[in-house]
């Protein structure tokens, strides 16, 4: 307790270690890292409170999108912040992201692809109620390889509410997201930091080709 209190009353940015000389002890000790686990995010560095906002919009805006998958960032979220901002951080993106996403595709309906609308899910929710598209969103959410925009489109042009649409993606992603978080944490502490963006732009990339292979396949066939 006398090393906790003479460590918080003198602002140092050295912790001494013990069993030394005061001159020793401070001297050799590593400097002191300012984490969100030890000491929450330290709001007075703007720097730090603007990173945080930066992730935050990026993640809702990706969470809004809903075809690029929430798993790219939530590395460098919990990489940044650690595992209490940053698990704020994915589950602010996937929750909120998916509320703005749902405006989003309902103001914007007459301007949603008319592959999109001929999609069977799309043509699924359109025959349902909104009690059973409540119970249709919670249950595709629940769903890991389910495309989050997909469903978020397709319950838009319903007449589903958006606070039960909320309500039913909320309590569906909850499971989804804090798995993908514990699997991501295990990885931000077992890769060294180069190891760990490396794997994530080669992920990235490998989607990236992917996706582009699959939008190109279909025009290949056409052309044969």
């Amino acid at each position: 307790m006398p090393l906790l209190a003479a460590t918080i009353a003198r602002p140092s940015s050295t912790q001494c270690l013990p069993g030394l000389s005061v001159k020793r002890r401070c001297a050799t000790a590593r400097p002191i890292k300012r984490t969100l686990e030890t000491e929450g995010l330290p709001l007075n560095d703007w720097t730090t409170a603007l990173e945080f906002l930066i992730l935050l919009l990026v993640n809702i805006a990706i969470g809004a999108v809903g075809f690029v998958p929430s798993v790219f960032l939530t590395p460098v979220n919990l990489d940044r912040f650690g595992l209490a901002g940053g698990s704020v951080l994915t589950f602010s993106g996937e929750i909120f992201g998916a509320l703005a996403g749902f405006w989003l595709y309902r103001f914007g309906a007459n301007r949603i692809p008319l592959k999109f609308r001929e999609h069977r899910l799309f043509r699924y929710f359109s025959s349902l109620t909104s009690r059973n598209v409540f119970w249709s969103v919670l249950l595709c959410r629940l769903l890991p390889f389910m495309p989050s925009g997909l469903i978020t489109a397709a319950a838009a042009i319903t007449k589903i509410r958006a606070g039960w649409f909320f309500t039913a993606s909320t309590f569906g992603k909850l499971p989804a997201v804090a798995i993908e978080i514990a699997l991501v944490f295990g990885l931000t502490l077992w890769l060294s930091r180069p190891a760990l963006y490396g794997l994530l732009l080669a992920t990235i990339a490998v989607f990236a080709i992917s996706a582009y292979w699959r939008k190109r396949r279909p025009l290949a066939f056409r052309k044969t």
